[in-house]
């Protein structure tokens, strides 16, 4: 096995699950003073990650002929010291943002944010590869890189979930109770007040036999307890961590909800929750944000949507399920056929082979 480091803003390893299949890894977190604060003030203890961390950074100078994959927001400052890894080392930059020509998560003043554009625009050509995990990401690194000819490849996020069984899809299919399902953020960018709104409404429609289910927290929680309160078929199951709780939750769901809504600066990326979801035969509704219309054909493998006609179109598709729900028996085999596009085995061969060719 081939040592790889991985060095990253926050915690890379939710990240490159697929590297480990065939790598030994080790994490780097790129703000270690920070970390080391955090582990101070919070934990009251200095966890091992933050001392590697600290360790990688004092010795940076010297490493060598090392492979280095570095998991960086454009324009963080601290490509001024990590860039240095290029000199002595093989360095493949890696990359999930989808606007590197508009708002991106370090932003300072006009004049540090246009110094940072020219000093990232000088480093990516030093990079040995860039890795991008959408088409969009990109298409977008392109774009600002231009005019210089990069090679970009494109790896998504490895979905490590195991599909559900054909007797579990067949069960959740064979009855004409709708049991749908949101799993993210409590925020109103994540579209909780639409969830709320269509539960409201589904209360006075036709449709009686029907069951939301709301997971996670954030600072709309308070609004969705209260309307748990008051509408009977809404339930709120809180925050959950336990990824094989929230496998069951999707296991027993026809449907999946993500109306997202656009706000300055973010909306809705390459989900690993909607492909999670997908794994387990739910038809995923969401809005036609750059994520989810890269992982979703509509009609074919789940439903995307306007952000403000997700109520109606909601609506819509579950009085269609009341009437005959062998459409969506279909589009739900094909999302499950889907997402094994992006299971460990695929991957992970997608990065073995990228990484033996970059020795080659």
């Amino acid at each position: 096995m081939k040592d790889l480091i991985i060095v990253h803003d926050f915690d890379g390893r939710p990240y490159f699950k697929a590297l480990e299949k065939n790598f030994r890894c080790k994490f780097v977190n790129s703000r270690p003073i920070r970390f080391l604060l955090r582990d101070i003030i919070k934990k009251r203890r200095i966890t091992k990650d933050t001392v590697d961390s600290l360790l990688f950074l004092l010795f940076l100078p010297f490493h060598k002929d090392k492979i280095i994959i570095l998991g960086m927001a454009p324009f963080n400052f601290r490509l001024f010291i990590y860039g240095l890894l290029c000199h002595r080392n093989k360095v493949l930059l890696h990359s999930s943002w989808h606007q590197w020509m508009g708002k991106t998560p370090f932003s300072y003043v006009e004049f540090v944010n246009n110094f940072l554009k020219k000093i990232w625009h000088f480093y990516l050509r030093r990079f040995d590869k860039i890795i991008a995990v959408t088409a969009a990401t990109k298409k977008s690194i392109l774009d600002f890189s231009y005019p210089l000819s990069l090679n970009v490849d494109v790896v998504p996020h490895v979905v490590d979930i195991e599909p559900i069984s054909k007797s579990d899809l067949d069960n959740k299919w064979n009855t004409n109770k709708i049991e749908a399902l949101f799993v993210g953020r409590l925020t109103a960018e994540k579209g909780i007040k639409d969830i709320i709104a269509l539960s409201d409404k589904m209360q006075t429609s036709p449709l009686k036999d029907f069951h939301i289910t709301i997971a996670g927290k954030g600072n709309l929680v308070s609004e969705v307890v209260d309307a748990s309160r008051n509408i009977p078929e809404l339930y709120y199951a809180g925050y959950i961590n336990s990824r094989e709780k929230l496998r069951d939750l999707m296991r027993q769901s026809q449907f999946f909800l993500l109306p997202s809504k656009k706000i300055k600066g973010w909306e809705e990326l390459f989900g690993l929750v909607i492909v999670e979801a997908m794994s387990q035969g739910c038809v995923v509704i969401a809005s036609n944000h750059i994520g989810p219309e890269e992982i979703i054909d509509e009609n074919i493998d789940g439903i995307l949507c306007e952000e403000n006609a997700f109520v109606d179109v909601t609506l819509k598709t579950f009085n269609q399920f009341h009437l005959d729900n062998e459409f969506y028996r279909e589009i739900s085999a094909r999302a499950l056929h889907k997402s094994q596009k992006y299971n460990m085995k695929n991957i992970s061969q997608k990065w073995l082979e990228l990484l033996n060719n970059l020795e080659s």
